[in-house]
């Protein structure tokens, strides 16, 4: 692992070159855009409302150079991550950002939701959380697969901002959603935040946080989970254990605070023990 840190400290003083580079890049190419009277800028906008320009004057921007490192991602199986971002200038400088974007502590209400089948309920707050015996037994049974920030085994916890979030999350057809609440303390927690302060400061890592998640149906990638395969093992370097993501059953531009959290490591032991009252029955 120190090998892998040592070459990620590398890799975030050296990002500071591409970076200026692709603002050189896109100013310069804006600028023979206005030029051009048949210039032209294109906006994306999904199902869930989240949009970002792709062009801007003929200009490729950020938008549109993460859209590419997803969909390039998502072709990926097996891979050394650490040579996968020797050859992308583009992930130094998400490497540089993320690293920089780091905020400590992970506080306020929080919310998991489970589906039952009619007729059946919780039968108390162990069902919304895993212990670690029983996580580490689920794995070995073979039943685990991976999932959105989980690609080894690794134990993560999934929780939301609201209970209309989380109750939506949890959702299947034919079952009822329940929610157990959580009031996290985490003052120690490295996190990344999904808020005004990094879409203004780290846009890299806003916008990669964006273009990976995609709702049903709605993207054509081979694996839509290997862009957030991706951040977690780079979170896992820079011991990274809370990162904010946008929830694709909530429209973001509607309600831009209904997010979901993911925990790893000694963030999710600690949650564990902060489950406040009974799981309710969200209608």
């Amino acid at each position: 692992m120190w090998r892998t840190r040592l070459l990620l400290w590398v890799v975030a003083h050296l990002a500071v070159f591409p970076e200026q580079a692709f603002s050189w890049q896109f100013r310069a190419a804006r600028r023979r855009g206005r030029r051009d009277a048949a210039r032209l800028s294109v906006r994306v906008l999904r199902k869930s409302g989240r949009e970002g320009d792709h062009l801007v004057d003929d200009a490729p921007t950020i938008n549109f150079r993460l859209a590419a490192l997803v969909k390039e991602l998502s072709a990926t199986r097996r891979v050394n991550w650490n040579w996968f971002i020797i050859r992308k200038p583009v992930a130094w400088v998400i490497v540089r950002q993320l690293r920089n974007s780091v905020r400590h502590g992970l506080k306020g209400s929080y919310f998991r939701g489970r589906s039952y089948k009619r007729g059946e309920e919780p039968r108390d707050s162990d069902d919304f959380y895993w212990r670690q015996d029983a996580w580490q037994n689920h794995v070995s049974s073979g039943e685990w697969e991976s999932d959105r920030y989980n690609e080894n085994g690794q134990r993560v916890l999934y929780l939301s901002r609201t209970a209309r979030t989380a109750s939506r999350e949890a959702a299947r057809a034919g079952c009822t959603p329940f929610v157990q609440p959580f009031e996290l303390d985490l003052p120690n927690t490295r996190s990344v935040l999904l808020d005004q302060e990094l879409e203004t400061q780290f846009p890299y890592i806003h916008l990669l946080l964006l273009n990976s998640e995609f709702l049903p149906g709605e993207s054509h990638l081979p694996d839509t989970y290997r862009a957030t395969h991706f951040l977690a093992y780079l979170c896992a370097c820079f011991e990274i254990d809370a990162v904010e993501y946008p929830s694709v059953k909530v429209n973001l531009k509607v309600c831009p605070g209904e997010l979901n959290v993911v925990l790893f490591r000694n963030a999710v032991e600690s949650a564990g023990r902060m489950m406040i009252g009974a799981p309710f029955e969200h209608k």
